[in-house]
């Protein structure tokens, strides 16, 4: 059985014309770019669902201890904000 899968799409010339720069700019294929915007997306996700997790946490203690929850939601804006 194959390793690999083709798949076809349709995207924006303009848009697929500044992929293409940047891959020229980079030195790599445009199917090395689309792998490595593939595994930023997984990585995304499992953020995303971390995220989730946490906004949750912060919901279940809302009403019994607000300051707690504040203080969760704090900590998970400044992990988004990347500080």
């Amino acid at each position: 059985m194959e390793s690999t899968k083709v798949v076809s799409m349709r995207i924006d010339r303009n848009k697929y014309d500044k992929i293409l720069i940047i891959c020229n700019k980079n030195k790599i294929p445009f199917s090395e770019w689309m792998e490595g915007r593939l595994a930023i997306a997984d990585s995304n996700d499992e953020m995303i669902s971390k995220i989730c997790e946490r906004i949750e946490e912060a919901i279940d203690v809302i009403d019994n201890i607000p300051a707690a929850a504040k203080r969760r939601l704090r900590s998970l804006l400044r992990d988004l904000e990347g500080k």
